[in-house]
């Protein structure tokens, strides 16, 4: 009887420290690694799908967040710091109707167009395609995040079964 104890201790042992050794790798390596893989990849594709290839593009950085429970990590343009930065970010994601610009506090608007200075009581605004670039971001990592989970699943089984 004590020789069954003993084997069905040494299992268990066994079971523990495997445990011990994917509890550990689980929270110190892969929600990390996770994370940054998702976080990297977001950040591609904001880049990617924000028009021009100048100031707007380049604001989009990222940063990683660690809170009491949870990894976090947040993806911003610094071109919401600026007065109507957010704005513009908001017009560049969702579009804009046609619309009338207007003078605000003055008479006239005053803008060069095609080399030529023009001033005007108003102007029609064509409007803007939406660019979607968050959104873009958004549903890459949706796609992404069940892949890279089933292969931190795998991983974690693995080190689990002490393979």
């Amino acid at each position: 009887m004590s020789g069954t104890l003993q084997v069905e201790l040494v299992g268990f042992l066994r079971a523990a420290e495997a445990l011990e050794r994917t509890a550990a790798m689980a929270e110190k390596e892969e929600p990390g690694s996770v994370l940054d893989t998702l976080t990297e990849r977001a950040l591609q594709v904001v880049k990617e799908k924000t028009p021009g290839s100048g100031r707007v593009r380049s604001l989009w950085h990222a940063r990683r967040l660690l809170g009491l429970h949870a990894l976090r990590a947040h993806i911003q343009n610094s071109l919401e710091d600026d007065p109507g930065g957010e704005s513009l970010l908001k017009i560049l994601e969702e579009g804009s109707e046609p619309h009338p610009i207007v003078p605000r506090n003055t008479r006239a608007l005053h803008f060069f167009w095609k080399g030529q200075e023009v001033f005007a009581s108003s102007v029609q605004h064509p409007g803007t395609r939406a660019y979607g670039m968050v959104k873009a971001a958004a549903e890459e990592i949706l796609r992404m995040a069940p892949l890279l989970a089933a292969r931190v699943e795998d991983r974690l089984v693995r080190e689990f079964e002490g393979d």
